[in-house]
């Protein structure tokens, strides 16, 4: 049997949606400050575009194209705090640069100082992800 090369980033994929679909735990409110989703998990991938080729049925068309082998690719996986549903997806900069801010405790000016970006710039980047659920 001849497998393609992302199989193995694709079944870490569907095993993590698997797991959090199964945790019943109750997400803290509690939590001061800046916090990290317990129901994120980050998976670091060899391919680009494996999202869309989730859950996909086996008599998937010969003529799809394959994903793009690439460096430093993020593979998202989470349930929203709020509404508990399940979202995939790739993570980009921004998604990132929160994870880190959350996960780091660093403080916002320190962060834009780094980064030489306002604080606003900052703020923006973690509103838009405690909007998505992810911190």
């Amino acid at each position: 049997m001849n497998l393609p090369g992302f199989i193995d980033d694709l079944a870490r994929i569907e095993w993590s949606m698997h797991q959090i679909r199964q945790m019943n735990d109750p997400l803290r409110p509690d939590i001061d400050g800046v916090s990290l989703n317990p129901w994120l998990t980050l998976l670091p991938v060899s391919y680009r575009h494996l999202v869309g080729r989730v859950d996909m049925e086996e008599d998937c068309p010969e003529e799809s194209p394959p994903p793009l082998l690439s460096d430093n690719v993020h593979v998202m996986v989470w349930r929203h705090p709020e509404t508990g549903e399940l979202h995939v997806r790739e993570a980009e900069d921004a998604d990132l640069l929160a994870l880190k801010i959350a996960v780091e405790n660093i403080n916002f000016r320190e962060a834009a100082v780094a980064g030489g970006v306002t604080t606003g710039m900052i703020d923006a980047v973690l509103r838009q992800a405690t909007s998505q659920g992810l911190i």
